[in-house]
Order: C-alpha cells, then structure tokens, then sequence
C-alpha cells in the first residue's frame, strides 16, 4: 500500500509552531490548491480546496522561519486522519504529515 500526497499551493496563514513535552518541534499551516478550467459555456471557473499540513522538528522550525502567508509551496507527504470525540460527538480531521516542504517563491517575491 503507498500512503503519498503530493501538493503544490499557498499558504493560506502563517505556521504555527508549538513543541512537545519531548522538545520536538511541530509546525501547523494551511494550503490552498487552487483549480482553473474553462467550463463548456466557456466560463472561467475556479475550485480552491484546503489541506491542512504538519512538519516535525528541523522541517518545522525551517518552514516557521521561511514561511509567510501566501508564500507557495510544494508539500509531500503522507496522509493521516486523527479521532476525536468532544461533548459525545465524534470527530475527524483529515492532514498531511509532510516530509519534504520546498519553498517555490522567489526571494524577491516573498518580501
């Protein structure tokens, strides 16, 4: 079985960086993936769908330094869903646990 996910977007806020009570770094941020097509009527159409990303340690620190709102990104990684219940109502929530985050933008344009 392969586990991968591959995505190229923006960030759609800055990461958030917390560590763990074993010192662990971790970094939380979100990507948008936007999609442009011509539909048949030949409108523009546009579909953003949002991935919610996580990074572990040196990747973590790196992508809070570098990381900006907005700034595009290409993401791989795996997919993992956590389980929750809250007031007796279950709950999931769908991320990628990146192991590869290269920054896309140029210097110039990050600034």
């Amino acid at each position: 079985m392969v586990n991968v996910q591959i995505i190229v977007g923006r960030l759609g806020r800055p990461p958030m960086l917390k560590y763990l009570p074993s010192g662990d770094a971790v970094a939380e941020f979100s990507v948008a993936v936007t999609n442009k097509w011509t539909d048949k009527k030949g409108e523009k159409q546009e579909e953003t769908e949002w991935f919610s990303v996580e990074t572990f340690n040196k990747l973590a620190e790196t992508c809070n330094q570098h990381l900006i709102k907005g700034s595009q990104v290409y993401v791989e990684g795996k997919t993992k869903t956590d389980h929750w219940e809250k007031e007796g109502v279950k709950r999931q929530k769908s991320k990628i646990v990146a192991k590869v985050v290269q920054f896309l933008d140029n210097k110039n344009d990050s600034q």
